[in-house]
């Protein structure tokens, strides 16, 4: 489900958001990326990648720092071998302007904490 649907009207005020989950063994590093992907097909709601593929493009890839997120997360254990895992949920808050996209990262521990990422200018 895409954070904001077809023939949604948006306001500079309104946030709209997507979940996202990542797993991994180390508390070393955090390095992972979110593409943001645009569609500009006929669908009015496209449920896979491969329909239409020319009509999915990339308007930017997130790159958030998740490392104080890493640093405050407890080890989970696998069942398949016992060794040690981290969850990372976070949520990609959205925000339209007049002529930018504004993207912050956001997690839950006892309380939100808002961090943000970029700025991306649309044609």
């Amino acid at each position: 489900m895409p954070p904001v649907s077809r023939g949604t009207q948006v306001s500079e005020l309104r946030e709209f958001r997507k979940s996202f989950h990542f797993t991994q063994k180390s508390r070393q590093t955090a390095n992972h990326s979110v593409n943001i992907i645009c569609y500009k097909g006929n669908l009015q709601e496209p449920k896979w990648l491969d329909v239409e593929q020319s009509s999915f493009s990339t308007l930017c890839t997130i790159h958030p720092d998740l490392s104080e997120l890493l640093q405050s997360a407890h080890p989970k254990q696998s069942a398949l071998d016992q060794s040690d895992y981290y969850v990372l949920d976070i949520e990609v808050i959205f925000l339209f302007g007049q002529t930018e996209l504004k993207a912050q990262v956001g997690w839950k521990y006892k309380v939100r904490a808002l961090f943000p990422l970029f700025h991306y200018l649309t044609d």
